[in-house]
């Protein structure tokens, strides 16, 4: 059975981060600083006040999914770069309602369904360095590119 986890803000605090946003909050911090941005950079570039994504950072805001795209637009990135940055995948679905959901798109009979796996509570791969071995990867592929973007801090 699934842990049950407030959602929203309850008397002024804030629940307890889940690990996935802690995930994807130090995937941004560590891509902003890969890239050459700085917190302000990025919140001048979204028209937002100083130190907001310092309080995002910390947990002081709810993170949302609008945060993710509109920071990962501002670094040059697609939500779903981002996204893949933190949740790599290969070729086969890895979780028992992914290949069922598959399999139910291509028109195959849905199979007997499975219990699903404990929720992991830990990353296998320090963020950073997985962070920074794609970033080098993007960048010896497009750095060129990404260097003439209008505003933006040269990546080497």
């Amino acid at each position: 059975m699934r842990e049950k986890v407030p959602a929203f803000r309850l008397y002024g605090r804030l629940p307890a981060m889940l690990p996935e946003e802690q995930h994807l909050l130090t995937l941004m911090k560590t891509t902003m600083r890969v890239l050459g941005f700085t917190n302000r950079d990025v919140e001048r570039r979204l028209g937002l006040s100083g130190s907001y994504l310092s309080r995002l950072f910390s947990g002081d805001i709810d993170l949302r999914f609008s945060h993710i795209v509109s920071i990962s637009r501002a670094m040059g990135l697609e939500p779903e770069e981002l996204l893949l940055l933190a949740y790599p995948h290969g070729e086969e679905p890895q979780s028992p309602a992914a290949r069922r959901l598959a399999a139910r798109l291509q028109g195959q009979p849905e199979p007997p369904p499975s219990p699903p796996p404990p929720i992991a509570t830990g990353l296998t791969l320090p963020v950073e360095e997985m962070v920074e071995r794609v970033v080098t990867r993007l960048l010896q592929r497009f750095g060129a590119g990404l260097a003439a973007l209008p505003g933006r801090a040269s990546p080497l």
